[in-house]
C-alpha cells in the first residue's frame, strides 16, 4: 500500500474540514428548525387550549341560554294556563251569579204569583159576600199584582159594575136630598157619585145640581167649576137659565170679573126677556165703566 503524499493528505484534511463545517452548519440549521418547530408546537398547543377553553365557555353559555329560554317558555306557558284558568273561574263565577240571580227572580216571581192568587181569592170572597166598598178599596193595589189577564179583566168588569151601581145609587140619593133642599147631604152624595164614575148618562143633571148645591152652601169655587162643566151638556131652557146666571154671580163674587162679565153678557143674550136679564145688563155696564173687559169663553 502506497503512502499518501502530503498534498493529498492536506487536500483530504481540507475536504474533511469543509464537510465538518458543513455538517456543523446543518446541525445548527436542524437545531434552529427543531426550535422553531417546538415553538410552533407550543403555539399550536396554546391555541388548542384557548380553543378548548372558548369551546367550553361557549358550551356553558349556550347551555345557560338554552336553560333560560326553556324556563322562560315554560313560565310563559304556565302563566298563560293560569290566565286561562282564572278566566274560566271568573266565567264560572259569573254564570253561577247569573243562575243565582235567575233563581232569585224565579223565587220572587213565584212569591208574587202566590200573593196574587191569594189576593184574587180574597177579592172573589168579597164579591161573594157583597162587600163592594172593600173591593173598590183593595182592587187598585191588587190589580198590579195579578198576572192572569182574563182574571184581571173579569175583576175589572166587576169593579166597573160596582162603580156604576154605587155611582147611580149615590146620584139618586143626592137627587132626593136636593129635592128636599138638604144641599149639604146632596153635594156629598153627588161628589161620591163622581168619585165612582165621572161621566154617565145622568152627568148633566148631576153637575147642574151639584153646582147649585155648592152655590147655596157658598162654596163658590166648587159651584163655578161644576156649573161650567154642566154647560158642556144640553139642558132644558129653565135649567140652562139657572146655570148661566148662578155661574155669573159665583164668578162675580169670587172677583173673577172678566169671566163674570162674559157670563153676564151670555145670560143677557140668551135670556133677554127674563126678569134677571136687566140686572145682568146693569152689571155689564158697571163693569164697562170700571174698565173690566170680557175674559175667556163661557164653555172652555
Amino acid at each position: 500500500m502506497s503512502s499518501l503524499s502530503i498534498e493529498e493528505l492536506t487536500e483530504t484534511l481540507k475536504r474533511f474540514q469543509a464537510e465538518l463545517v458543513e455538517s456543523r452548519n446543518l446541525t445548527i440549521k436542524t437545531d434552529n428548525l427543531i426550535k422553531n418547530l417546538s415553538s410552533e408546537v407550543r403555539q399550536i398547543g396554546k391555541r388548542q387550549e384557548l380553543y378548548e377553553k372558548r369551546y367550553v365557555f361557549n358550551s356553558v353559555v349556550a347551555y345557560i341560554l338554552f336553560s333560560v329560554l326553556i324556563f322562560a317558555g315554560l313560565y310563559l306557558a304556565f302563566q298563560a294556563q293560569v290566565a286561562r284558568e282564572r278566566e274560566a273561574v271568573v266565567g264560572a263565577q259569573v254564570r253561577i251569579q247569573d243562575l243565582q240571580n235567575r233563581v232569585g227572580e224565579l223565587e220572587a216571581e213565584l212569591e208574587r204569583r202566590r200573593e196574587a192568587e191569594e189576593e184574587a181569592y180574597s177579592l172573589y170572597r168579597l164579591l161573594e159576600e157583597k162587600k163592594e166598598e172593600e173591593i173598590l178599596e183593595r182592587f187598585p193595589a191588587v190589580r198590579g199584582k195579578l198576572v192572569n189577564r182574563s182574571e184581571v179583566e173579569m175583576l175589572q168588569r166587576e169593579v166597573d159594575r160596582i162603580n156604576r151601581d154605587l155611582a147611580k145609587a149615590a146620584f139618586e140619593q143626592g137627587a132626593q136630598f136636593y129635592k128636599r133642599r138638604s144641599f149639604k147631604e146632596a153635594s156629598d152624595a153627588f161628589l161620591k157619585s163622581l168619585a165612582h164614575v165621572e161621566k154617565t148618562f145622568y152627568t148633566p143633571e148631576l153637575e147642574y145640581k151639584l153646582g147649585m148645591s155648592l152655590f147655596t152652601l157658598k162654596d163658590l169655587d166648587g159651584a163655578a167649576d161644576h156649573l161650567r162643566k154642566s154647560l158642556a151638556f144640553e139642558h132644558n131652557k129653565d135649567d140652562e137659565n139657572e146655570i148661566v146666571y148662578h155661574l155669573a154671580v159665583a164668578l162675580d163674587r169670587l172677583g173673577r170679573l172678566g169671566e163674570a162679565r162674559t157670563a153676564y153678557e151670555e145670560y143677557a143674550k140668551r135670556f133677554k126677556f127674563d126678569e134677571r136679564s136687566l140686572d145682568a145688563q146693569k152689571r155689564v155696564m158697571q163693569m164697562t165703566r170700571d174698565g173690566v173687559a170680557p175674559e175667556g169663553a163661557l164653555i172652555p
